[in-house]
């Protein structure tokens, strides 16, 4: 729903859709050589190509450009803030109370972000 939320965003304000994935926060690259990264990050490239393929066809003119990470999230999106028009983030749907309640990555983006955030619930 985020994804697709974007991408309309990005296309009624003709702006280029900056996606970022992250995966382990950093830490699952302590240790590790560069070649027991290299399958890590291709399922990461996976899932975020997965992730764009129905926004990419439902909106052909939106420029899309791609970040795979292993530096945490929030630190990575206010990175590729810099600039932008808005930062679309989403939220993992708890119910009930939790629901309620913004993740870490979320609050950290509210509090530091360079242009306004949509946090988009399910």
């Amino acid at each position: 729903a985020v994804t697709t939320a974007a991408f309309q965003l990005a296309d009624e304000l003709n702006a280029k859709l900056i996606a970022v994935h992250t995966y382990g926060d950093g830490v699952i690259a302590e240790g590790l050589y560069e070649q027991d990264k290299r399958p890590i990050a291709r399922a990461a490239q996976k899932f975020l190509d997965a992730e764009l393929a129905e926004g990419a066809a439902a909106h052909p003119s939106v420029e899309i450009e791609k970040v795979i990470s292993e530096v945490g999230s929030a630190e990575e999106i206010l990175d590729a803030a810099q600039g932008g028009q808005l930062v679309v983030v989403g939220t993992r749907g708890h119910d009930g109370f939790a629901g309620l309640l913004l993740g870490s990555t979320s609050q950290a983006i509210l509090q530091l972000s360079p242009c306004p955030v949509m946090v988009h619930h399910p």
